[in-house]
């Protein structure tokens, strides 16, 4: 019998491919479920000025607080997607997980 290259690995590696296509896209599927975050912003009064402080969720929830000040997030972007720091009033909730 003499050993053909295509017959018995080529099955072998599609199997293969298509194994770890499923994992991968369950995995997917499995990070979507999880709570969004959102970074969550304080206001310094000081610098006039939102200052990042930890992650947030926009999933209703429990207040997200940090050190009792209710935490916020950005509601402007500049053209680069950068927030724009003088205002933070989205309301922010604690994440789920």
């Amino acid at each position: 019998m003499k050993f053909n290259f295509k017959q018995v690995i080529l099955p072998l590696v599609v199997v293969g491919m298509a194994t770890a296509a499923a994992f991968a896209t369950n995995a997917v599927k499995s990070n979507s479920l999880a709570t969004p975050s959102e970074w969550g912003y304080v206001y310094n009064h000081q610098k006039q000025e939102c200052e990042y402080k930890m992650d947030c969720s926009e999933v209703p929830g429990a207040i997200c607080t940090y050190l009792d000040q209710q935490v916020f997030g950005v509601n402007r972007f500049d053209e680069l997607g950068q927030p724009i720091l003088s205002e933070c009033s989205v309301l922010l909730y604690k994440p789920l997980n």
